[in-house]
């Protein structure tokens, strides 16, 4: 059944067994024996394909042994059972879905009869529905190996098996042992130190000096057919929902303060992006984004005019006056006054010389007198007019013999004056290009500051939770590496692994992307009552709570798992 030929096993600089052989048919017990640390599991877990060693020949059965893993996912599955020292079970499962989940890995029919028929098998006598945990050491034994024999296996392992058990448990579990093996034809290969055991063995195995001391009894070989089979999705399914983690009182906590966080992020960074559009908006109604552009020693023409037209984003073009006039005003057009005597002055104007609205001003440059129509209090009229200051703003039909080396560009919108203003520059070195300054006060003072302290505490908040939860998924699947190692001592593949925690890690996000979007929309509700937002959800929320958390989730489950797929089975039994 089994033949290995030559086998060496070595860590690192320690040799534990040096070229030596081991043999086994079906039908026997084999005790492998020796002093502590001599390396019994270690040829245990060769034995059961969960180390690989190099030897000259390795057959179990008909089938040649290679590292391909899918072969030994098969062997493992369907020929090998397996019963360790402890934790053999998922203790937080009952005794009935212990049983059905190796059935469904198997993926063979399973109801409560079967359950029953094989704790009979085993001789236990427990209620299907009790938790694994609350059984006896030899309860839990037993029921390892009934749930090893639902593989119908062709070998059965099992490493110190006794270990912790009184006299009566031991000698139960060994005559079961042999009972299997004789009755059952199955090849029975423990390790132990236990007297009774090797006493009780039909085989003794000794490992001494790094030699394996056995008997020479030729293994025979029975064929084994490799077949394909596929783990049924219902397994995955089961064995994810019925982790104990999704009902873990912190777990839950945690994933509600995680979705109070998101939910909190993304509505914030809704309210900051309404902010800005709203600032954005209020910049565009008190300005006029203009841009300044002057030219030196020449004068601008209405070709000049034409050619700044075809700027893109620039939506008008005049002619900017701004005669002196002494003592602090100055004298400029707007196309919004239509008679030519009319005209309105600014605040600064009309404070310094007491002057209302009908008054009448005689401007001696232009030999005019105009009525004032209006006392201008904002900057309605161009950016570079601060209303503080003394200015007279009168019908351009006044100026049109006057020639100005300045232009006035007026653009659609206030995010556009950087690019037009570039874009000139880089077109025409022959000018000077100026923005009027009150936009980027405005911008600063009411966009910048409190945006970027919006910024801020997202980036803070994901970055707290990013932490938080990679460190929780990755203590939490770490701390499950033995359980994870046990199913892949029953027949799981390292793609079969990956399964599983792909799938434990889509329902975990399923379920804090559902609760992320419902504090978001909570969250929501309030800043549109408190008139932060004009709506309530959006879009951008929905995708926000995505990638956030598609961030925090799936970043350290692609570590984790690349790392768990990269790791031997020994070394996470060894872990444990």
């Amino acid at each position: 059944m089994i033949q290995i030929e030559n086998l060496t096993i070595q860590y690192q600089d320690l040799v534990v067994i040096d070229h030596s052989s081991f043999y086994a048919k079906q039908g026997k017990v084999y005790v492998i024996s020796g002093n502590s640390g001599c390396g019994k599991s270690s040829l245990l877990q060769v034995i059961g394909l969960l180390q690989h060693h190099p030897s000259d020949l390795f057959v179990i059965g008909d089938q040649n042994i290679s590292e391909e893993d899918q072969k030994q996912s098969y062997l493992r599955k369907k020929v090998i059972g397996y019963v360790f020292q402890e934790k053999n079970l998922h203790d937080y499962l009952s005794v009935y879905d212990n049983l059905a989940l190796m059935a469904e890995i198997l993926n063979h029919p399973f109801d409560e009869q079967t359950a029953v028929d094989l704790l009979q098998m085993v001789h236990l006598e427990v209620s299907l529905k009790q938790k694994a945990y609350s059984l006896s050491g030899g309860q839990k034994q037993r029921l390892a190996i009934a749930c090893a024999l639902i593989k119908q296996p062709k070998i059965l392992l099992a490493d110190e098996p006794s270990s912790g058990l009184d006299q009566e448990n031991e000698k139960m579990i060994m005559e079961l042992f042999i009972e299997l093996a004789h009755k059952e034809n199955i090849c029975v290969i423990i390790a132990s130190h236990s007297k009774y055991i090797k006493e009780k063995a039909d085989e003794l195995v000794l490992i001494k000096d790094q030699k394996i001391i056995q008997e020479i009894d030729q293994a025979d070989s029975k064929e084994i057919e490799i077949e394909k089979t596929r783990i049924p999705f219902r397994f995955y399914w089961n064995y994810v929902l019925k982790s104990p983690i999704l009902k873990h009182p912190v777990y839950i906590l945690i994933i509600l303060l995680s979705s109070i966080s998101i939910g909190l992020s993304a509505s914030v960074n809704r309210v900051k992006d309404n902010m800005i559009q709203t600032n954005e908006d209020m910049i565009n109604l008190i300005t006029n984004n203009n841009i300044r552009v002057t030219i030196e020693d020449q004068i601008f023409t209405d070709d000049d005019i034409e050619y700044f037209t075809h700027y893109q984003y620039v939506e008008k073009v005049d002619y900017y006056y701004d005669l002196n006039l002494g003592q602090g005003v100055h004298l400029q057009v707007s196309d919004t006054i239509e008679n030519t005597d009319e005209g309105i002055v600014t605040i600064g104007y009309a404070s310094k010389y007491n002057v209302e609205i009908g008054d009448e001003i005689l401007i001696d440059e232009i030999n005019q007198k105009i009525k004032v129509i209006d006392i201008l209090t904002d900057h309605s009229l161009n950016d570079f007019s601060k209303v503080s200051h003394s200015y007279i703003f009168i019908d351009p039909v006044l100026l049109e013999d006057y020639h100005t080396n300045q232009l006035l560009l007026q653009v659609d919108s206030f995010e556009h004056i950087n690019t037009v203003k570039e874009e000139i520059e880089n077109t025409r070195k022959d000018v000077n290009v100026e923005d009027a300054t009150m936009r980027n006060i405005i911008y600063n003072q009411l966009q910048e500051n409190l945006v970027s302290y919006l910024n801020i505490f997202s980036k803070v908040l994901i970055m707290i939770l990013f932490i938080m939860m990679g460190y929780i998924e990755i203590y939490d699947l770490k701390n499950h590496q033995y359980e994870f190692a046990m199913l892949r001592v029953n027949g799981l593949s390292r793609s079969n692994l990956r399964k599983v925690i792909d799938l434990r890690t889509w329902i975990q996000s399923i379920i804090l992307l559902v609760d992320s979007i419902i504090f978001a929309f909570l969250a929501d509700g309030i800043f549109y009552l408190c008139g932060y937002n004009e709506a309530i959800g959006s879009y951008d929320l929905l995708l926000y709570c995505l990638i956030v958390v598609l961030i925090i989730k799936g970043i350290p489950s692609i570590i984790m798992s690349f790392y768990l797929n990269h790791l031997s089975m020994g070394i996470m039994l060894k872990k444990n």
